[in-house]
């Protein structure tokens, strides 16, 4: 298997093409910066992939390059089986969980509207929905 190969299935694919591995992950985000006028600006997409130092967003609402930009994902939910790392499978069921990230807008997004971000700082946190 080649570094661009595909590993994984469902809504958790990867792909191993530069330093940190990119999560192929379509999942709701909500976004918010501070535009030059002092005004807090929102947005809403869905995510193309996730890594430890970025993310991809396809949107409508572009936020401008060198914004910084504070993001919200809901992941999509972990499902049970033969999982047992820590914890995990107490996630599963109706727990999803919550990306918090702050990032800084590098470019738009060629292939569709959107923007991507590296991410400076990010936390996790189980998100109960019924």
């Amino acid at each position: 298997m080649n570094k661009t190969d595909l590993q994984g299935e469902g809504s958790f694919r990867t792909r191993c093409t530069r330093a940190e591995t990119r999560f192929e992950i379509d999942a709701h985000c909500r976004f918010w910066w501070t535009a030059e006028s002092e005004q807090t600006r929102f947005g809403a997409g869905r995510t193309v992939d996730v890594s430890s130092r970025g993310i991809l967003v396809v949107t409508p609402d572009l936020p401008p390059h060198g914004a910084v930009v504070m993001l919200e994902v809901d992941l999509p939910r972990i499902y049970g089986g033969d999982v047992d790392r820590g914890g995990v499978e107490e996630l599963c069921g109706s727990t999803y969980l919550l990306l918090s990230a702050e990032g800084t807008v590098l470019r738009p997004h060629g292939e569709a509207q959107g923007f991507a971000a590296k991410i400076s700082h990010s936390s996790f946190a189980a998100n109960q929905r019924p």
